[in-house]
């Protein structure tokens, strides 16, 4: 995912959000590719009882899960806003 992408997906395993990708960071640790992407929230989620209006994915670089994390996470491009 490119900076100023807009996302939906699943956060750690089971929160759904959209947004927009604002930062991409590369992970310099032994992984399979993964990347950090920060996201910024279009509406904010409660994770587990705290209100996130950003939160950062670790994900290969086209969105899918990467083995780098325990947690099933994903994203993709918005298509129209209307998500996946």
């Amino acid at each position: 995912m490119k900076i100023g992408a807009e996302v939906t997906g699943r956060y750690l395993g089971e929160f759904y959000f959209t947004g927009i990708v604002t930062a991409v960071r590369p992970i310099y640790v032994k992984t399979d590719g993964c990347l950090q992407h920060e996201v910024h929230l279009n509406e904010p989620i409660i994770v587990y009882g705290g209100l996130k209006t950003s939160i950062l994915m670790n994900t290969l670089p086209d969105g899918s899960p990467s083995s780098y994390t325990r947690y099933s996470c994903y994203m993709s491009e918005s298509v129209n806003g209307d998500g996946l």
